[in-house]
Order: C-alpha cells, then structure tokens, then sequence
C-alpha cells in the first residue's frame, strides 16, 4: 500500500469516527443510538479487512473475477440485483477486490429504490466491472469529493464515506481505474471499474 493511501484513509477513518461518536452521542432515542453504533462497528469492521489484507497486494494471485462478483451478488440475496457475469482473471487479492464489489453493489441497493444491474465482462486488455443503479445519483460536488469522502455532502448518498474511499483506493492499489457516470441528475449512477486481464482465461457467460 502507497504511503498516500496510507495516511489519506487513516485520517479520513479518523475523522469518520470522530464523527460517527459525535452522530451517537447526540442521538435521542434508542434506535437511533443502536443505529449510530452499528454504522461504527460496520465502519472499523470494513477498514480492518482492509488493513490486513492490504498484504496480498504485494503479492498478486490470479484472481477469477467471475467468482467474486457471483459470490457478492449470491450473498446479498436482493431480487433486485440483475447480474451478467463472464469469468475473467485478473491479478490481485480477493479479499480486497470483493469489498469493492460489495461496497458498489451495495450502495446501490441502499440509495436506490428500483433495479440493480451488474455485470463484468472483458476487453482485449481489461476486466471490466459496471454497476448501474437509478437512484438520486451524486451531485457534481460529491464526484469531486470521492478522494476527499468526508467532504460535508449536499445529497442523501453522503452515506457512503468510507465504502467509496475504500474502493478508490483497491482500485489504485491494483493499478486500475474508477469512473462514475452521473451525467443527468436523479437518474441513477453507473459506476465502472477497469482491472488488467491475465490473458487465455476464459469460462464463459452466466446470468445470476
């Protein structure tokens, strides 16, 4: 792990708890309190994993794609979820891989009300990832804020935080690439990840 990500997610982590003890603390009811602590717990819960797989990185394996993406999808057990996967390889470590697809899918679940669309597929070069929801999408200034997630957000998908700081910072440790497609405004939100492919690995399409 690069020293940036390093200190840039320690401190945003740092913050988000600060902020998360503030969020409890000021609750009023129960619920509200047993909410703010389980958003906590899931918050060191998600960036432990991180940490201590952050190892694996260093030393890549070949990685089937396919099966990750299958394996969240299976998991979330939401009807909502429409999945087309080819299984495609590509170097790197799963555990890390598989929080960027469940942090994307699952966003999409939680800040959207309607159809979830996954798919994974392959270029002459890239494993390719999309997630598509129609939710409220994100505003202009939450897309500038993705590397700065604890940014003051002006939209409903402030929620994510350290969900989108993590899968930005996978997806540079395994030296790819992250768009978001947000070009009309409460039309839902397409995010692509793009992963080197291990070439002649090839098992085919399957719908889920």
């Amino acid at each position: 792990m690069s020293t940036t990500n390093y200190q840039h997610l320690t401190n945003q982590l740092t913050h988000a708890l600060r902020t998360g003890v503030t969020v409890y603390n000021f609750a009023e009811s129960t619920e509200d309190k047993a909410k703010a602590m389980s958003n906590l717990s899931n918050l060191i819960d998600r960036f432990g994993i991180y940490l201590s797989t952050i190892e694996g990185c260093k030393s890549k394996r070949v990685e089937n794609m396919g099966e990750l993406v299958g394996s969240v999808v299976n998991e979330l057990q939401s009807e909502r979820v429409h999945a087309i996967i080819t299984d495609v390889s590509v170097k790197g470590s799963a555990e890390l891989l598989k929080i960027v697809v469940d942090e994307l899918v699952s966003n999409a679940l939680q800040f959207s009300t309607g159809e979830v669309y996954v798919s994974l597929h392959k270029t002459d070069r890239h494993a390719v990832l999309r997630v598509e929801d129609f939710g409220c999408g994100l505003s202009d200034y939450n897309l500038s804020c993705i590397a700065e997630p604890f940014s003051a957000s002006d939209n409903q998908r402030s929620g994510q935080g350290l969900g989108l700081a993590l899968t930005w910072a996978i997806v540079q440790e395994h030296n790819g690439a992250m768009t978001i497609d947000n070009s009309q405004k409460d039309s839902g939100t397409t995010v692509l990840i793009m992963l080197d492919l291990v070439q002649d690995f090839d098992f085919g399409a399957k719908s889920i």
